[in-house]
């Protein structure tokens, strides 16, 4: 926080390079927010990463790497399953193999098999859409959401369409200009079929390594490699209609008590909290899925959404509440906007605003929060 200084001692088991790195989205320069630790001392090092699957597979993540072809609509995993048995040889089906071909590139191998001339162009790009979705789980793709919600929708959008708020000019809103070879570029629209060009492990590397000057951060040092991978299982959901749900009998509705909470005048150091009721007065059951995105379109470090329940039956209601509190230098307003995903389609791009003006304390000095003030 501003203006305030945390002193902490940390032991480490073995030397090693280690990356630390702010844990709250405070702004537009959050992802540049980290560094490193050099332990040095006796003891094993901690072990080096594997090479990259785009290092030993020799992709260039530089290169263009557009799709040669395209499909007419969005593929289906749930049709391409019903053609799948007897038309797909194993190779396409084993994870390495997935990782290393672009979607596209399947595609032209598939529509090169003379056993599948019957089958129509889009029916091939269905089978293309069950071959990814054997790759992953639903548990893994839920995962990816949640990572992506919190650290990749700022700039790539909620929808993954490259419109997050942070997507105009990204390379200066970052501080970075041109004289340190740095260039404004728009960040990557994941619902282009464009995206079909790309095989995993090219997502993979862009995702570990960053975009070299574009303004795409390298996660390597922060995700794990299971958790990159959950985040690239997860961009092929929007390109590709994913199988197994279940259709639900019935219409959710999703109906708020009010869409704006303004807390008015607030004395730094004061705890407050703003709370909404959600109420499903649909005839169907109302889904809460994945996790809320917090943007901060004035101020800085929102806090996290907590949901009362995330599934109503028709009649219910729950609240959606968030609590916090600003330290000294951190006064003046704060606008917060909260995103949520349900299966009422009438919700999408629908948010919640908590607004707030954070003011000196009277009458005393500004208190200091900690976690033991809560």
């Amino acid at each position: 926080m501003p203006g305030v200084i945390t002193e902490l001692e940390m032991v480490f088991d073995r030397p090693g390079t280690y990356t630390f790195y702010c844990t709250r989205w405070c702004g537009p320069d959050h992802w540049r927010m980290r560094g490193t630790i050099e332990v040095t001392g006796s003891g094993e090092a901690a072990e080096r990463e594997a090479t990259a699957p785009y290092m030993t597979l020799g992709i260039d993540l530089d290169a263009p790497h557009p799709a040669q072809v395209r499909p007419n609509r969005t593929p289906s995993a749930v049709d391409g399953e019903a053609i799948g048995d007897g038309f797909v040889d194993a190779d396409f089906l084993v994870l390495d193999s997935v990782r290393s071909r672009s979607p596209a590139g399947v595609w032209q191998e598939l529509r090169a098999d003379r056993r599948l001339d019957a089958i129509s162009d889009e029916g091939v790009w269905d089978l293309v859409a069950w071959i990814w979705s054997r790759s992953t789980t639903s548990e893994t793709t839920e995962v990816g959401r949640d990572l992506f919600r919190v650290n990749c929708a700022a700039c790539h959008g909620e929808v993954g369409d490259g419109k997050g708020v942070l997507a105009t000019g990204s390379a200066e809103d970052v501080g970075v200009k041109e004289e340190v070879g740095h260039r404004s570029v728009a960040p990557a629209n994941f619902t282009d079929p464009d995206l079909l060009g790309a095989s995993p492990a090219l997502l993979h590397g862009k995702i570990l390594r960053g975009g070299m000057g574009t303004g795409m951060p390298y996660w390597g040092p922060i995700l794990t490699d299971a958790q990159i991978w959950a985040l690239v299982d997860y961009l092929w959901s929007f390109q590709f209609q994913a199988g197994g749900a279940t259709a639900s009998t019935g219409t959710p509705r999703l109906d708020v008590d009010r869409d704006t909470v303004d807390l008015g005048d607030v004395q730094l150091g004061e705890r407050v909290e703003a709370s909404f009721v959600l109420s499903n007065t649909g005839d169907g059951e109302l889904v809460i899925s994945g996790t809320p995105y917090v943007q901060v379109v004035e101020g800085c470090c929102p806090p996290a959404p907590i949901f009362g329940a995330r599934t109503l039956d028709p009649g219910q209601q729950t609240t959606l509440s968030i609590a916090f509190v600003m330290a000294g230098g951190m006064g003046g307003p704060h606008d917060f906007r909260i995103h949520f995903e349900t299966n009422d389609p009438r919700w999408e791009g629908r948010t919640l605003t908590v607004l707030s003006n954070w003011v000196e304390r009277t009458g005393g000095p500004t208190a200091l929060w900690s976690p033991d003030a809560r």
